[in-house]
């Protein structure tokens, strides 16, 4: 599983952890001033502290994402979600924490943010004026520089425009119908009407 449960005593600083937790987090730690020293990366350490002192302080759920101090320099991350218990006098007395591993996620949106970045750079080297349209609406969701400069318009104010207001209003019905017979095939469209 990549999900531990450890309940941290307020009073003793002692941690009472599940079976998963050392799978979890790496560590066989006794106490949270010893999870944030020995597994917690150094430079997410003052950020969780202070997100998490703010949150119990106000009687708050926390939630908090950060990296793991890991031995094969893999960097590895998690997320705590802790939730404050209260004693008979209304005080918080423990800190019950769901620690889930994140890694994969966090690596996934990486992946994804580079994707976007050789998309983008892609696009606006395209000599050719581009315009990308949602198949299904005709709505223009993308368009690159040379796109923006031949319209003589901002792409802000391209995106959001239906691929027939692109047009003519005297041709509108004719490339509504060119765009329908171009989506749902995987050709590429290269003579307009």
């Amino acid at each position: 599983t990549n999900t531990a449960i450890t309940e941290w005593d307020l009073e003793t600083d002692e941690l009472t952890s599940g079976e998963t937790f050392v799978d979890v987090v790496g560590e066989d730690v006794d106490t949270a001033e010893e999870y944030f020293e020995r597994v917690i990366h150094p430079d997410d350490r003052p950020r969780v502290r202070e997100t998490l002192e703010e949150n119990l302080a106000a009687g708050e759920t926390t939630t908090t994402e950060y990296r793991v101090r890991s031995e094969d320099k893999d960097t590895r991350w998690l997320q705590s979600q802790a939730v404050p218990e209260y004693d008979d006098d209304g005080n918080i007395a423990r800190v019950l924490a769901m620690i889930t591993d994140v890694t994969e996620r966090k690596v996934e949106e990486r992946e994804r943010r580079r994707n976007e970045q050789r998309y983008q750079a892609l696009l606006q080297a395209a000599p050719d004026p581009v315009f990308v349209a949602d198949a299904e609406t005709g709505e223009i969701v993308e368009v690159n520089d040379a796109a923006a400069e031949i319209r003589g318009q901002p792409r802000e104010e391209l995106i959001g425009l239906n691929q027939t207001e692109l047009h003519p209003a005297s041709d509108h019905e004719l490339y509504s119908e060119a765009f329908e017979s171009a989506t749902g095939t995987s050709s590429t469209v290269t003579e307009l009407p």
